[in-house]
């Protein structure tokens, strides 16, 4: 299986911020799932673990929800880290950015998980009985 690699505030492999979803779909081909709602478009590549969100006012790729273990941020995959090694990574990307370490947290999930949002580099964290179980890129916050 292919392995996808992060591009902190940009987007994975060959695939950023500035796609359309036509652009998605001519990379990975037709999505497993194609969702539209009020002001929300979406492809998900279930199989890839995959799945790309659209404002819809704007045909740009908005965010990327990462469910799989085949994603690689300088050779190192984070869904084999442990929370406290991930966090070192941050800080040291924030510090090479000139960026404070600063998240919100979230634990108001059903299934007890705990979500860290870093804003300022566009990531949010989702672990789940001490493991990594979601990875979320968009474009940080300015």
């Amino acid at each position: 299986m292919k392995y996808y690699d992060l591009h902190i505030g940009k987007g994975i492999g060959n695939i950023n911020f500035n796609d359309s979803y036509q652009d998605i779909i001519s990379l990975l081909g037709k999505p497993d799932k194609i969702f539209e709602e009020d002001i929300l478009f979406a492809l998900h590549y279930e199989n890839l673990g995959l799945y790309f969100y659209y404002d819809k006012d704007c045909d740009k790729l908005d965010n990327l929800n990462i469910m799989t273990d085949k994603i690689n941020y300088k050779n190192k995959n984070w869904y084999n880290l442990s929370k406290n090694k991930i966090f070192e990574i941050i800080k040291s990307i924030c510090r090479n950015r000139n960026l404070e370490f600063e998240y919100d947290y979230d634990d108001d999930y059903s299934d007890k998980t705990k979500h860290y949002q870093f804003h300022n580099i566009g990531v949010s964290l989702f672990f789940k009985n001490k493991r990594l179980s979601n990875v979320s890129i968009s474009e940080p916050l300015k």
